[in-house]
């Protein structure tokens, strides 16, 4: 596994899509899966990011996996969920296939299971799965706290699509 990000290599400009396909073509070599970690929505950069994998591997599907919080944040990425796959069906009219695996919330205070019912109803089909909030975590990270939250559904998520079962 391989993240993927441009400040990786430090351009001092945007590459162009063949330019970053041949970064790409060297990047991927052997690597099954990947996973790029983008802001909600599609920007600039995760169009730049979706074309250069293209072009470099010939192919390209997508499990959305959408990481937001309660609130705002949340009410943003539900508004814009439908729209990125037709984004990214622009971008790339020879996608494979586009889906959302699963919404993540993170940061959930006080009674998880109602707040996911209420997503869930805004959200028919969609698997969500809800992380607490962890006082710690936000302020200390992961490297100088106890605390580890159960990540075990998520886990489950992503277990499923690198076998296939996400399919």
């Amino acid at each position: 596994m391989r993240v993927l990000s441009l400040v990786s290599y430090s351009p001092s400009s945007l590459p162009s899509v063949k330019e970053l396909a041949g970064i790409y073509s060297e990047i991927l070599k052997g690597m099954e899966v990947v996973i790029t970690d983008n802001p909600p929505g599609i920007d600039d950069i995760a169009g730049l990011e979706f074309k250069g994998y293209y072009e470099a591997v010939g192919e390209v599907h997508c499990n959305g996996l959408y990481v937001t919080t309660p609130g705002i944040a949340l009410d943003l990425t539900l508004n814009h969920l439908g729209d990125i796959g037709r984004t990214m069906r622009n971008l790339v009219p020879r996608i494979t296939y586009f889906r959302t695996a699963a919404l993540i919330i993170n940061m959930i205070r006080g009674n998880i299971s109602e707040v996911l019912d209420n997503i869930r109803l805004r959200v028919p089909g969609a698997r969500v799965v809800g992380i607490p909030f962890y006082r710690d975590l936000l302020f200390q990270g992961f490297n100088r706290t106890s605390t580890i939250p159960d990540m075990s559904e998520l886990i489950s998520v992503v277990e499923e699509i690198v076998t296939g079962g996400g399919d």
